[in-house]
């Protein structure tokens, strides 16, 4: 999700501005907020990033990478082995995600329709599943239906505080993706 070296003052920015995007709406955030809250001169996040919009931009492109990559074996080889794998990946995705930034993603304040961060990050993803094969348009739709029942379950299991386990929730959802 971030700059892959912690400590650097990509991450610092990448980390201030979602904290600020947990307080407030993307178009109340200031570059001066997140100066402030990364603990970093302007000039610093000016020589890494030329505005938000690019430090969102890099978010996105990082956790739409790991999240491209996490799929490609179910578009491969869509078994119910490698959906549980994936679904098990996805869901300790987010996990590990939250530990490693220390900010919970059910945190985001959400703009309609979606929040400006997590929007961009499924836009990156559908561009990049665009370059990929798809033996049918039948499967195309599928594909899409079965992704997207996954991301509202995690969505609605983050906001309702975890309070399953995953390998319950991955249970659940596995039951209903092999259904279609």
């Amino acid at each position: 999700m971030f700059d892959r070296e912690k400590g650097t003052v990509k991450f610092a920015i990448q980390r201030a501005f979602l904290e600020l995007l947990t307080e407030k709406p993307y178009t109340e955030i200031t570059v001066s907020e997140v100066v402030k809250r990364a603990g970093v001169a302007r000039v610093s996040f000016y020589r890494n990033f030329r505005s938000l919009d690019d430090v969102i931009e890099s978010i996105a492109e990082g956790t739409s990478e790991s999240l491209i990559e996490m799929l490609t074996p179910v578009l491969t080889e869509s078994s119910e082995r490698t959906w549980r794998e994936f679904l098990f990946r996805t869901f300790y995705f987010h996990i590990l995600a939250e530990k490693e930034s220390g900010i919970s993603l059910s945190q985001f304040r959400i703009l309609p329709p979606h929040n400006v961060v997590t929007a961009r990050i499924h836009e990156k993803i559908m561009e990049k599943a665009d370059d990929l094969v798809m033996p049918s348009q039948e499967e195309k739709y599928i594909l899409i239906g079965r992704i997207g029942m996954v991301n509202s379950v995690a969505r609605h299991w983050a906001s309702e505080g975890r309070r399953e386990p995953p390998e319950q929730i991955i249970d659940l959802i596995m039951s209903s993706i092999m259904k279609f």
